[in-house]
C-alpha cells in the first residue's frame, strides 16, 4: 500500500489484465493496495496479509490448543469402550487391510501423541515446500504437536534463529502466538501453514464433537416457515426446539409438536388460499378421514364429466407432482357434511 493518509479510504479496482493479483487506488488520494493474501480483501494496512487474517489465525492457535487439551478425555471414552481403527474414524476415504493394527483410541491417541511430520522434508535453511504429498499423509491424522513443532522450526530457521529447546505444545503455541504477524507478512509458506492449522481445526473438531451441526427438524416453524434446529450440548441433543428466523424456542419435542397441531388447525380459517396435497389436508384436518376425501375428490371429477362446476379443482402440482388443492375448499366441504 502507498501514499497512506490519515481518512478512510474509498476503493476502486484498478485491476489491468496482465496483473497476476487485483489492485485498488483510493478515489480521494494517491493511495493504491492490493489484496490480502489470505481472505483477497483489499488491505488498509502495509503488508500482505489485512489485520483480521492475522487476528483469525492467532485465534486458530488458541482454539486448536484448547481442543487438544480435550484429546485425553476422548481417549479415556473410546479406550473404555471398544479399539478402533484411526483410519475408519475420520478421513480415511476407505478402509485398509484386516491385517492394520487396531489402536485405542482412534484419531485422538495419534493427534495427543507426539508423532513426526515428514510430508514437507524441510531441511534446515530450507523454506520451500515439496508439492508430493504422500497419500497416506493425506489421509491419516496428524499429531498435532509434530505439526506445529514443524512449522515452530521452519519460522525458527526462516529467520535465523535457535532451534527449539522445548516441544511442548504450550510452548510451541506461545511461540506462533508471538510470531504470527511475522509469518503473516514474511513467511515464504504462509499459505501452507494456514492450511495445516485449519485442518487440524476441522480434525479435532470432528474428535472432540465440537463440530457437531444442529440437527434440522424436517418441519418447518409453525410461525415463520422457518427452520427449526436442535443443537448440540455436553449432556447430548437439546431437547429445546429453536427457529432460525423468528427466533421463538419451544422447551420440548412435546411444546413444538403442539404448536403444530394448534397452528395446523387454524390454518383454514389463517390460509384459506393455502395450495396443498391430500395428506397435508389430512393432517390439517383432524376431523377428515381418508376414504371421505377420496370419495369427494371422484364424485367431483364424475359430476365434472357431466358438466357442472368442480367444488375440488386441482390446483397445480407439488414438486414431487401430486395434486395440489385449495385448503378453503377442502374445509368448506368438510363443514358442509359436518352440517
Amino acid at each position: 500500500m502507498t501514499s497512506t493518509t490519515d481518512h478512510q479510504h474509498e476503493w476502486t479496482e484498478t485491476t489491468g489484465p496482465e496483473d497476476t493479483s487485483r489492485t485498488w487506488a483510493c478515489t480521494q488520494c494517491p493511495a493504491t493496495t492490493t489484496q490480502c493474501a489470505t481472505c483477497d480483501r483489499t488491505l488498509d494496512t502495509t503488508g500482505r496479509v489485512c489485520e483480521h487474517c492475522v487476528s483469525r489465525s492467532r485465534n486458530d492457535l488458541r482454539e486448536i490448543r484448547d481442543l487438544y487439551a480435550l484429546l485425553p478425555d476422548v481417549i479415556a471414552a473410546a479406550a473404555g469402550l471398544h479399539a478402533v481403527r484411526y483410519d475408519m474414524r475420520f478421513g480415511a476415504g476407505e478402509p485398509r487391510h484386516a491385517t492394520d493394527a487396531a489402536i485405542i483410541g482412534g484419531a485422538a491417541m495419534v493427534m495427543a501423541a507426539g508423532g513426526n511430520v515428514d510430508k514437507t522434508r524441510l531441511g534446515r535453511g530450507e523454506t520451500t515446500i515439496d508439492p508430493a504429498l504422500l497419500e497416506a499423509e493425506r489421509k491419516d491424522p496428524p499429531s498435532v504437536r509434530a505439526v506445529l513443532t514443524f512449522w515452530e522450526e521452519a519460522w525458527r530457521d526462516e529467520q535465523h534463529q535457535d532451534g527449539p529447546t522445548t516441544t511442548a505444545l504450550a510452548d510451541t503455541v506461545d511461540y506462533l502466538l508471538a510470531n504470527t504477524t511475522w509469518a503473516a507478512q514474511h513467511a515464504q509458506t504462509w499459505t501452507e501453514y494456514r492450511g495445516d492449522v485449519r485442518d487440524l481445526i476441522g480434525r479435532l473438531r470432528y474428535i472432540t464433537g465440537a463440530s457437531k451441526a444442529p440437527v434440522r427438524n424436517e418441519v418447518p416453524c409453525p410461525e415463520c416457515g422457518g427452520t427449526v434446529l436442535q443443537r448440540w450440548t455436553d449432556a447430548g441433543l437439546d431437547d429445546a426446539h429453536t427457529c432460525t428466523g423468528c427466533r421463538i424456542t419451544w422447551p420440548t419435542a412435546a411444546h413444538f409438536a403442539r404448536a403444530l397441531r394448534t397452528t395446523y388447525h387454524a390454518l383454514p380459517e389463517t390460509n384459506p388460499d393455502a395450495l396443498i396435497t391430500l395428506d397435508d389436508a389430512r393432517r390439517i384436518l383432524p376431523d377428515l378421514k381418508r376414504n371421505t376425501l377420496n370419495v369427494w375428490i371422484k364424485r367431483d371429477r364424475e359430476r365434472a364429466e357431466l358438466g357442472a362446476e368442480r367444488e375440488l379443482p386441482e390446483r397445480g402440482r407439488d414438486v414431487r407432482g401430486e395434486n395440489l388443492y385449495r385448503l378453503g375448499d377442502i374445509a368448506a366441504r368438510l363443514d358442509r357434511n359436518a352440517g
